[in-house]
């Protein structure tokens, strides 16, 4: 993230201010310098207010960002514009307030912009979805923002100090390394679902285990109880179970198979006596039925004589029946030669008709044909019959039309000849436009820099007063600290300490006597009486020390007027006005007003120009229109009249209504004539084909009459033959024996089913006859209640065998289930045990007691104090290197930092470190941390650095050092900016941005030294 542009507005000491960090381009470190309490960090307070709506140091809240000169009406506003990659983004936030005048508060507003197509684009309009945009646009949060672009007062080392976990936040995010954390919890979810599916194996091994039947078997009861971990055990135990399933299996199945020989035997036994049984109750029925049977002979043999007579007229009766067929096909043929001949005679009376009506229309033939070519030559003009009335109908209109338009030419030639007298070969002088507009724009910037001068000139007056002010009142308080030092100094402070050896006095005096040694000064002691006057010393001491605290007092009033004073004397040294200048505007002002005069009559002057010229523009234009219309009229003309004469000579017709008369009439005849010609021909051609229809008809039907003739006499012979053969002697016989041939077909049935009956009856009464002899019929109820006894055994043995095998085939089925659920476990536990070990180690049971994001996070952590080695050495001269306290504990450990001494040769906790040498770390693993995230690419672009001091707190060597490193950063195309008041790095570094205050607001500009 690089910023492009800052705009303030209401923020801090800045009313309305705006910083373009594009002039950073080819300096990439400058200084950003100016007086204590001028706004250098409220600049970055509003970066990060404008991205975060956060100061840049947590200690500031949101309400003492604003102004407080602000107007009570305006908000305070931050416009922030930075690059990412390769993309511009603008951000607006303005911040809550409750304007004058009203009781509820202004709510605060974001809005969040992308530059697209040469224009800022609105991407979110809404607080907390701006916020969430910009997070994820940056990849850093507000605190994280603070460490990694922005070092702020009383921050800068935070990352150097903070402990693991707040380190892990800030490197997870800068390297992307959640996803660690990720494959570890998703790996440790696979471990939770393994257990939980091995437990489900377990439950349904049990469940299994408890399903099994035992079969009453206390061995095999007792090993259903096996636990069902011990699958070794019970794999072995499994196959008992299915022996003992076998073995009971083999003994049903032999008692059913006894059981069923016996059922069969008996089953046999009983089906043959209830088969003679029924043989001999079948034999009495047979019997009965054919004695009734024999009762029916004598009317059969009267149906055979009956029979036989059908037989004989049979043949008579064909033939008597085709020559009835005869007689009626002859009658038949009659009526048809009788209808066809009346409709040929009726036919040929209508075509002689059709003949003549044909003739007479044909007499027309020559007339139609003149028709015919006429609609021929004329066809085209009739179908653009709409074209041609057309033309007929504008040529008035056309003709005017182009009258018209030479009368228009005319007129606007006329107008343009006279806007060309006006005009003269003038032109718009724009050129001159611009110079007066530039010349008042530099009078404009002239004005108001004599007028800030005039401002900064009253300002050094003030500061001058207030400086000579200061200098009375720092030689008065001087004087004052000379009369204080000197009653100080006319006091004896060897005689004042006796206060404090009062005690110590008063305990010699008690021990020592007149005559006796001094133990102090060694003379003899001559008298012992109390001659120190102690209230009078105290007295004095007092004096002494409120004259002390009165010193005091004026030495600390002293150095604050003496500092006000270097503050006003540095502040009236950097003013460049000259109070002895004039500072006046009048004369510019004047200038200005000139040229303004001028810019408004040469403005009003060139658009009465330009109006003139595009007006004449506009009337050539509409001439050249016209001159072109004119030229189309007249062709168009042209063309219309020759259509016109080509339309007369073709249809002989001077106008398009007689022709399409003509026309319609023409092919309306033509039309008529020959659908009645194809009428008449196609009616001449149906009469003629029913004709020869008709006439072939008769001749076949004639043909026909004679064959049918012939056929009636050879059957009547037939017919007198046959009836001497069968012995009838009149035909009236036949018919009457004819009459009953429809009954022939049941009397055959009745006769045959006679026969057929009673050879059935016969076979059926020898056979049964046959089958009962030499056999005994024994008692069949018996017999039924031994085999139902051994049938109910059989049915017992069943299912008991039933029950088993369906018990076994069940125990088969969950004891293969059971194998392949051992089989599935084997199978995962020693597929998963590789899986288990990863997992503990992943997740920090390892030697190291490290997770896997961590052991990630820890290789960066290495690569940044590698990197950030290699400056600190130089910083340092070598003495001091950063490594990782490597300590074994559970979480994030291992991102600890601590220091090396090279000279001590030891590691000690970097908080021992001075202020110096923390400074000398934190701005080399700021560095550090800032190329490793820009070699990984881990999401987060560290193209700008800012610094809030700390320079200070470094000797002179080790400022040069530090200075060199960040202007060695210029290299790698970073932009970095230091807030300093050491006076060394003005010298150092070319670009300034000077903020300078006026004691009620804040200014700032880009100064290059």
């Amino acid at each position: 993230m690089k910023p492009a542009l800052l705009e303030m507005y209401n923020f801090g000491p800045f009313i309305d201010e705006k910083i373009d960090f594009k002039q950073v381009n080819q300096d990439q470190l400058f200084l950003i310098s100016g007086k204590t309490g001028s706004g250098k960090t409220m600049i970055f307070d509003a970066m990060t207010y404008a991205l975060y709506g956060a100061a840049s140091t947590k200690d500031r809240a949101e309400g003492d960002l604003r102004s407080h000169f602000a107007d009570g009406k305006s908000p305070m506003q931050v416009s922030f514009e930075f690059k990412l990659g390769d993309k511009y983004f603008k951000v607006m936030r303005q911040g809550s307030f409750i304007k004058e005048g009203n009781k509820t508060q202004t709510q605060g507003k974001l809005a969040v912009y992308e530059w697209e197509d040469e224009q800022y684009e609105l991407r979110e309009s809404k607080i907390k979805d701006g916020d969430d945009y910009i997070k994820s646009l940056l990849g850093v949060n507000a605190e994280q923002f603070r460490q990694l672009f922005i070092l702020p007062q009383g921050e800068f080392k935070r990352f150097l100090l903070s402990s693991s976990s707040d380190k892990q936040k800030i490197l997870r995010t800068l390297f992307n390394s959640e996803r660690f954390e990720a494959i570890q919890q998703q790996l440790s979810e696979d471990i939770k679902q393994i257990r939980n599916d091995v437990e489900k194996y377990y439950d349904r091994l049990k469940h299994l285990l408890s399903e099994i039947a035992d079969f009453e078997d206390e061995t095999l009861k007792n090993y259903k109880e096996v636990e069902v971990d011990q699958t070794d055990k019970l794999s072995v135990y499994l196959g008992e179970f299915e022996t003992k399933a076998e073995q009971i299996s083999q003994s049903l199945t032999q008692q059913k198979n006894s059981q069923q020989q016996a059922v069969t035997q008996l089953r046999k036994q009983l089906d043959h006596q209830r088969d003679l049984v029924a043989k001999q109750q079948k034999l009495e029925q047979v019997n009965q039925d054919y004695q009734q049977l024999m009762e029916e002979k004598p009317n059969i043999e009267k149906l055979q004589k009956l029979l036989t007579e059908m037989l004989e007229v049979k043949p008579l009766a064909q033939l008597i029946e085709t020559q009835e067929n005869n007689k009626k096909r002859r009658q038949q043929i009659d009526q048809d030669i009788q209808a066809h001949q009346t409709q040929l005679k009726t036919l040929q009376q209508e075509l002689e008709t059709l003949e003549q009506q044909y003739d007479d229309v044909k007499q027309c033939t020559e007339e139609i044909e003149e028709k015919e070519s006429y609609i021929k030559r004329t066809t085209l003009f009739y179908n653009k019959l709409s074209e041609y009335e057309t033309i007929f109908n504008s040529m008035d209109t056309l003709i005017a039309n182009k009258d018209k338009a030479q009368r228009e030419y005319q007129s606007l030639a006329k107008q343009a000849t006279n806007l060309e007298e006006q005009i003269n070969n003038r032109q718009p002088d724009h050129e001159k436009v611009g110079q007066l507009t530039e010349a008042i724009y530099e009078l404009n910037d002239q004005i108001k820099t004599v007028k800030q001068n005039q401002d900064l000139q009253q300002q050094l007056k003030i500061d001058i007063k207030k400086r000579d002010e200061q200098q009375n009142k720092t030689s008065a308080i001087k004087r004052q600290i000379a009369d204080l030092q000197h009653q100080i100094d006319q006091f004896d402070t060897s005689q004042l300490d006796l206060t404090n050896k009062k005690d110590m006095i008063t305990t010699l005096q008690a021990a020592l006597h007149e005559g006796e040694t001094c133990p102090i000064c060694g003379s003899e002691i001559h008298h012992l009486e109390g001659h120190i006057d102690f209230d009078n010393i105290r007295s004095r001491k007092n004096e002494l020390e409120q004259l002390e605290r009165s010193l005091q007092a004026q030495r600390e009033s002293y150095i604050k007027a003496t500092s006000d004073l270097e503050s006003l004397d540095e502040k009236i040294n950097q003013s460049t006005v000259d109070l002895e200048n004039d500072y006046d505007t009048t004369e510019l002002e004047q200038q200005l007003s000139k040229n303004q005069q001028q810019k408004n009559e040469l403005t009003e002057f060139n658009r009465l120009i330009q109006q003139q010229l595009e007006q004449k523009q506009n009337i050539e234009k509409s001439m050249y229109q016209l001159k072109y219309d004119i030229a189309q009229q007249e062709n168009e003309i042209k063309q219309s009249e020759t259509k016109q004469n080509d339309f007369k000579a073709t249809t002989q017709c001077d106008d398009t209504t007689t022709f399409k008369q003509v026309f319609r009439q023409y092919e309306k005849q033509i039309n008529e004539y020959h659908q009645r010609m194809d009428q008449l021909e196609k009616a001449q051609q149906q009469h003629n084909q029913q004709i020869n229809n008709h006439t072939s008809q008769i001749e076949f039907l004639t043909t026909h009459l004679e064959e049918v003739e012939q056929h009636m006499t050879e059957g009547q012979a037939n017919i007198e033959q046959e009836m001497a053969r069968s012995g009838f002697e009149t035909q009236q016989q036949v018919e009457q024996t004819i009459a009953k041939l429809d009954d022939k077909d049941a009397v055959e049935a009745e006769i045959n089913q006679f026969n057929k009956n009673k050879q059935q009856y016969e076979l059926q009464m020898e056979q049964l006859k046959k089958d009962l002899a030499g056999q005994t019929i024994e008692d069949i109820e018996a017999m039924e209640h031994q085999f139902n006894e051994a049938e109910q055994q059989l049915e017992q043995y069943s299912k008991d065998l039933t029950e088993h095998d369906y018990k076994a085939k069940e125990n088969a089925r969950k004891i293969k289930d059971i194998r392949q659920i051992i089989d599935a476990l084997n199978d995962d536990l020693k597929s998963q045990k590789e899986v288990f070990q990863l997992a503990e180690i992943l997740a920090g049971d390892n030697s190291q007691k490290l997770t896997l994001e961590n052991f990630v996070l820890i290789y960066y952590l290495n690569r940044i104090l590698t990197q950030a080695n290699h400056r600190l050495a130089i910083m340092t001269g070598e003495r001091y290197q950063l490594q990782r306290r490597k300590q074994v504990s559970r979480g994030y450990s291992g991102l600890e930092i601590e220091v090396f001494d090279g000279y001590t040769n030891k590691s000690r906790h970097i908080t021992s470190l001075s202020g110096g040498e923390t400074f000398q770390a934190s701005l080399a693993l700021a560095l550090g941390l800032s190329e490793i995230v820009q070699q990984e690419s881990g999401g987060v672009t560290l193209e700008s650095m800012f610094i809030d001091e700390g320079f200070g707190t470094l000797d002179q060597e080790t400022l040069e050092t530090a200075i060199d490193t960040l202007v060695g950063l210029k290299s790698a195309g970073r932009m970095v900016g230091v807030i300093s008041h050491v006076s060394e790095l003005k010298q150092r570094i070319n670009l300034i941005l000077e903020v300078s205050t006026d004691q009620y607001q804040s200014h700032v500009r880009f100064e290059h030294h």
